[in-house]
């Protein structure tokens, strides 16, 4: 295994504009020999040494800890998924409740609007006349059945 110094000089990007140099950085001599088989400066090497030094127990713990994490944030995800559903589905019939509330309570908005129209024509002096001579025309059909009723008897 490479040391740290040697794995952050050999995995570090280069800036933009700057050029990688050919030569490898100062390594000790012992491990001279293993760069020189490695490719300079490739994401594979750099990847393959981090994979190399790491401890596989840590690597199973931690793949141990992501899948019960997985499983508990599904399960949580699925429960919420259910509990919106079916807040879907009381809203949903809250709303066609209201739908019709709102349209009966149109009807009666109409039907209040209607005598509201009628009571200002009610309150006009034409129809106030008409109503008079309406009254005025079956008082004297009313005597004129009357009359006519007597002179039968």
């Amino acid at each position: 295994a490479f040391t740290r110094a040697a794995r952050r000089e050999r995995c570090a990007p280069t800036r933009r504009g700057a050029r990688r140099t050919s030569e490898p950085p100062e390594a000790p001599a012992d491990l001279a020999s293993r760069r020189a088989d490695a490719p300079r400066d490739s994401r594979a090497s750099c990847v393959r040494a981090l994979r190399d030094t790491a401890m596989p127990e840590l690597e199973n713990q931690a793949v141990v800890m992501l899948q019960r994490h997985l499983v508990a944030t599904k399960l949580a995800s699925a429960e919420q998924e259910g509990t919106l559903k079916s807040r879907i589905k009381d809203l949903e019939a809250e709303n066609d409740e209201l739908k019709v509330a709102l349209d009966e309570a149109a009807d009666e908005l109409d039907l209040c609007w209607a005598h509201v129209h009628q009571l200002r024509q009610e309150q006009t002096k034409k129809f106030q006349i008409e109503e008079r001579d309406d009254w005025r025309a079956l008082v004297t059909s009313a005597q004129a059945d009357r009359a006519r009723l007597q002179k039968e008897v």
